[in-house]
């Protein structure tokens, strides 16, 4: 009887050691995940909301009367097109009425100016629409506008295309597209994506707008990004406030998650299945990063010091969750 257990015990142990030897490796390397480095182009970007700043005049009627519009909302115009005409003048508000612009009125002073001819007084943008808030985003107090401020504002264009008019009215408005601007905020941990002096992009109503960083300013936990811009975009004198893909950097070269990535010696790199199966670590330099992927040089790069350093090349297959580096 002590036999037969022993026999029993002997052989369980086979397996258990058989276990061990073939089927533990296969179950590890179902864990075991890598990625085939591939090329592709990188865009580091983020969803913000962005506030146009305009050099703009708002045209006023010098008399009432019927009025026919000849251009159409966001139509580029040259200096002294007619933007409208009377069909008859000489309408006016009877004695206590209140023109339905009144309070509208009151917010533009400044940026307007009397017309009786309906020509406008440069090149530019027409548009009839005009946001209370235009004399809050100017040129000129663009440097002093505040997150916390702003971002509390409320916006909302009224429409002032019509057939009729009273004297001091709104018309329609002129805004110059040779240089315009426009402000957002972004949290501490993006501000590094952004240079006084670099480009970037603005993706906008499936269009896209190239503009130069002009400013960056701290303001609180956020800070103030202002950008210049000459490209024509039908509805920048439409809207004040509008959201939008801000696109910082494009970069194209070998795309690497960055769960993929390590360190040795503080220096950054990848884990490479060699051809004996092992995996070896190959630096790697990062040209570019959006926090989750990030875009590294091909076959080779300089270090600091302009020794040629051997790096990964194209459809190397590099380990996933590499460990902790050193």
């Amino acid at each position: 009887m002590k036999d037969k257990r022993k026999y029993i015990y002997f052989i369980a142990v086979l397996i258990v050691l058989g276990l061990i030897i073939y089927v533990v490796p296969s179950v590890t390397g179902l864990f075991e995940t890598t990625q085939t480095i591939e090329s592709g182009t990188l865009q580091v970007s983020e969803n913000n909301t962005c506030y146009f700043i305009r050099n703009e005049k708002i045209y006023t009627a010098a008399a009432g009367g019927e009025i026919h519009y000849l251009v159409k909302e966001g139509e580029k115009i040259r200096r002294k097109t007619r933007i409208a005409q009377f069909n008859e003048d000489g309408r006016s508000l009877e004695e206590g009425e209140e023109s339905e612009y009144a309070d509208l009125q009151k917010s533009i002073k400044g940026l307007t100016v009397k017309t009786d001819s309906f020509k406008a007084g440069s090149s530019g943008v027409a548009s009839f629409y005009i946001d209370e808030n235009e004399n809050r985003f100017t040129a000129s107090n663009m440097d002093s506008l505040k997150y916390e401020e702003v971002s509390d504002m409320e916006f909302g264009e009224t429409k002032v295309k019509r057939n009729s008019t009273f004297e001091g009215e709104p018309l329609f408005k002129m805004v110059d597209d040779s240089k315009w601007y426009f402000v957002f905020w972004t949290a501490t941990e993006n501000i590094a994506r952004y240079e006084k002096g670099n480009s970037l992009s603005l993706i906008i109503d499936k269009g896209e707008i190239n503009a130069t960083i002009t400013d960056i300013a701290e303001d609180g936990d956020m800070w103030r990004i202002t950008a210049s811009s000459n490209n024509y975009y039908k509805d920048l004198p439409r809207y004040i406030c509008k959201d939008a893909v801000i696109v910082s950097s494009r970069s194209s070269g070998l795309i690497i998650d960055n769960e993929y990535m390590t360190t040795r010696k503080g220096k950054p790199g990848v884990m490479v299945r060699q051809k004996t199966g092992d995996y070896e670590f190959v630096p790697v330099n990062v040209e570019a990063s959006d926090g989750t992927q990030s875009v590294v040089s091909e076959s080779y790069f300089y270090d600091e010091k302009g020794k040629m350093i051997n790096t990964v090349q194209v459809y190397d297959e590099i380990l996933k969750d590499p460990g902790e580096g050193n």
